[in-house]
């Protein structure tokens, strides 16, 4: 079940082709859909300026499936069936197979 989570840090269990939608827990909005491509590792992400973190030690690569170019178009988390405040409580989210089906449906209606 893909989480929220907008560092693109993550927690070991997530693996390659898993599904995930992109977050702005300020903005307490949906902004991306993407695709997790390899496992989920400690080293130093890629990157310039790239270091790692005690608050987030592990980070998994992604690429962009559909993505809400400004963020003030993004649709509202409420949109998804996800409380505001959650986002702004956690560093990701679980969604269920719904609430990730409502995301892709919501942000790909953007560009509709």
């Amino acid at each position: 079940m893909p989480p929220i989570d907008a560092s693109g840090r993550t927690t070991p269990e997530q693996s390659a082709h898993d599904d995930r939608t992109r977050g702005a827990p300020v903005w307490k909005r949906v902004f991306g859909v993407v695709e997790v491509v390899g496992e989920s590792s400690d080293a130093v992400p890629p990157g310039p300026g790239a270091t790692r973190s005690a608050r987030w030690p592990r980070w998994v690569p992604i690429e962009p499936v559909v993505v809400v170019p400004h963020l003030e178009n993004a649709p509202p988390v409420e949109a998804i069936g996800v409380g505001p405040r959650s986002m702004s409580q956690q560093s990701h989210i679980r969604l269920t197979p719904r609430q990730y089906g409502l995301a892709v449906e919501a942000i790909g209606a953007i560009g509709s």
